[in-house]
């Protein structure tokens, strides 16, 4: 379990936002190193002393845009010249994949669902239980930012991207059954409803199969015992 006195650092807003003010700082320095105020006033800002401009170059780190290079002292990652010159397109979505997976925050979501992000609830649980925070509010900042990074990443994937690529990171929708055709839509699908109050995540199995699981907001420890009980007992009937 995570250090409970305080959230864990995190991205406070999205790559696709970092890339553009990462690459106000290369305009200025390329990939030398320079002193921080440098970097803050390539932002906008009259030094780094200014909370805002603080802010703005530790989410930059947390995604790897740019590196520390000593005290007071920093570099624009040439991950960043990598993506802003490639002339792939698969490229770009590999270095951008770098990028999201950088911040442990966002790394310990992709892990812990295999990549299966699923609905905003299930996730807040995941942070507050497991991953530390304390402040659910911080925990739906960060929900956010990811979602809108992965958005971003998902934006970025070229049409000949391999198929086990493309699977690697995928973000399942919200159910919608207010919206006209989606409960046939979802029988032609083969996915079973998700009684209201649950959210439903998705198993991966062989052979490109899936299997859900549907989980309540108040999912405990205890629940968890229980749901493997079952699964065992299962296989043994």
């Amino acid at each position: 379990m995570a250090d409970r006195t305080k959230n864990p650092r995190a991205p406070v807003f999205p790559l696709q936002q970092a890339i553009e003010y990462g690459t106000q700082i290369y305009t200025e320095a390329r990939c030398s190193t320079v002193d921080v105020d440098v970097a803050a006033v390539a932002l906008g800002y009259k030094d780094s002393r200014n909370g805002a401009a603080q802010t703005k170059i530790g989410t930059l780190r947390y995604y790897g845009i740019v590196e520390g290079k000593g005290k007071g002292k920093i570099a624009v990652t040439e991950a960043l010249q990598d993506f802003t010159f490639s002339p792939h397109a698969s490229g770009k979505w590999e270095v951008a994949k770098t990028f999201l997976e950088a911040p442990s925050v966002f790394k310990s979501i992709l892990d812990q669902f295999d990549g299966n992000v699923p609905a905003d609830a299930v996730v807040k649980m995941f942070l507050l239980k497991e991953v530390g925070f304390v402040d659910p509010k911080k925990a739906d900042l960060v929900i956010k930012v990811f979602r809108e990074s992965l958005s971003f990443l998902e934006s970025l994937a070229p049409s000949d991207l391999p198929e086990e690529d493309k699977d690697e990171i995928d973000v399942d929708p919200l159910p919608d059954d207010t919206a006209p055709g989606k409960k046939e839509e979802k029988a032609l699908n083969n996915t079973p409803e998700v009684p209201a109050g649950l959210d439903s995540i998705p198993i991966r199995l062989p052979k490109g199969r899936k299997a859900w699981l549907a989980i309540p907001e108040d999912f405990s420890d205890e629940d968890k015992v229980v749901i493997k009980t079952q699964i065992d007992a299962i296989w043994v009937e």
